[in-house]
């Protein structure tokens, strides 16, 4: 997939949106998103499918609300150590650790598996003996 020519024929495809719809009514329908992000009072969800039937981009009603609150942005945690409490003294654990170690010191990084289950990630077939 040519991403380049994705992103020009979105941003042609938004020109010619923006070309054939009513811009004052987009305007006033954003500055209403605005308004009702900052008081608190309204149906938000009224006022942006009313914006997005005036053909508001999701990027411009998201916009209007930003103007307000800001953009989320997630804080991520890692926590290490989780499960060695538990496996300390587990003899298995102890000898997967060393060989963990010892592959790690051969080939220069960390082991991984390609068996990951649950969404979106694919699950390697183990044929049963």
């Amino acid at each position: 997939m040519d991403n380049r020519a994705v992103r020009e024929e979105q941003e042609a495809r938004l020109k010619e949106l923006r070309a054939e719809r009513d811009e004052a009514a987009v305007q006033k329908a954003l500055a209403d998103i605005t308004e009702c992000v900052r008081t608190k009072k309204g149906n938000l969800l009224a006022l942006a499918v009313k914006a997005a039937g005036l053909r508001a981009s999701l990027g411009e009603i998201s916009d209007a609300c930003e103007a307000v609150v800001g953009r989320y942005k997630a804080i991520i945690r890692t926590i290490s150590g989780v499960y060695s409490s538990e496996t300390k003294n587990d003899s298995d654990f102890q000898r997967a650790c060393e060989l963990a170690e010892k592959f790690a010191k051969k080939e220069g990084r960390q082991p991984h598996h390609d068996r990951q289950d649950g969404p979106g990630r694919t699950a390697t077939a183990v044929p049963k003996s």
